[in-house]
């Protein structure tokens, strides 16, 4: 079974419960490198972007605009390219 990291909302804000997703920068299935942008969020103070934590494949299923909430996965980092969360 191939392994699958999760890739969670961070907290910018202590007031913060939910960010914005405001674009993706890979694609979904797309391989990823360790530190490369991910995602651009927004939150009610600040807009940043979302770092991979290591390489892989990316698979993610929110679209842009969906409002995730803090600490849940982004996304998922997996091994292979097929894997699915």
């Amino acid at each position: 079974m191939p392994e699958l990291s999760p890739l969670p909302v961070p907290q910018m804000n202590v007031n913060d419960e939910h960010a914005v997703i405001v674009a993706w920068h890979v694609g979904s299935g797309a391989r990823v490198e360790a530190e490369q942008v991910i995602a651009t969020l927004e939150t009610s103070k600040a807009t940043f972007d979302d770092h991979g934590d290591r390489a892989g494949f990316l698979v993610y299923e929110h679209a842009v605009k969906s409002l995730v909430q803090v600490g849940t996965p982004l996304a998922w980092i997996a091994d292979q390219a097929d894997a699915q969360p």
